[in-house]
């Protein structure tokens, strides 16, 4: 997790990298940042307010989303937009579980398009799931489907890293 001041302004960086990363490139995406300068024309965030990057809008292509700049000293955030580009971060939010944001929201979109909907933000119940690698996002998309109700669930190590690791892995939440 790195902390990046972010720079806001309508200066656009023209670099078609996709989620490569080239000499000079910018890199990294899981951040919680601070906004270090603004540009004239950006009226919703003010210098030193504290903000979460949304990978797939911060840059303005959603192809760059791996490759935000989170490993950068600053962040250029074209045509910033509040709760799109860019989203507050309540002060009492420690660094380190903010940097979670981005793979929770992740393993929570995943959990949510696995089970099936019955209307009104509810979901059939009796379903059950298996979720295959327990690592952050994995672990997410198992809190996630107990929190939206799963009743059966199983997150399996990967059985690659199992295999690597030697260490078969099953939890049972």
């Amino acid at each position: 997790m790195m902390k990046a001041g972010i720079y806001l302004g309508k200066e656009k960086v023209e670099m078609d990298t996709g989620h490569k990363v080239t000499v000079g490139g910018e890199f990294g995406h899981e951040t919680i940042s601070r906004v270090v300068r603004v540009g004239k024309h950006v009226k919703d965030f003010t210098v030193g307010e504290r903000v979460y990057p949304y990978p797939r809008y911060a840059k303005d292509d959603t192809k760059r989303a791996g490759t935000i700049g989170g490993f950068s000293e600053y962040i250029l955030i074209p045509n910033a937009r509040k709760n799109h580009s860019l989203y507050p971060v309540d002060e009492r939010i420690p660094d380190k579980l903010g940097s979670l944001i981005e793979p929770f929201t992740v393993g929570c979109r995943a959990a949510r398009r696995g089970m099936i909907p019955c209307g009104n933000r509810q979901y059939v119940k009796g379903q059950n799931a298996v979720v295959f690698g327990s690592g952050t996002i994995g672990i997410a998309a198992a809190v996630a489907f107990r929190y939206f109700g799963m009743e059966k669930l199983k997150a399996v190590l990967s059985p690659l890293r199992s295999i690597i690791n030697l260490v078969p892995l099953i939890f049972y939440i």
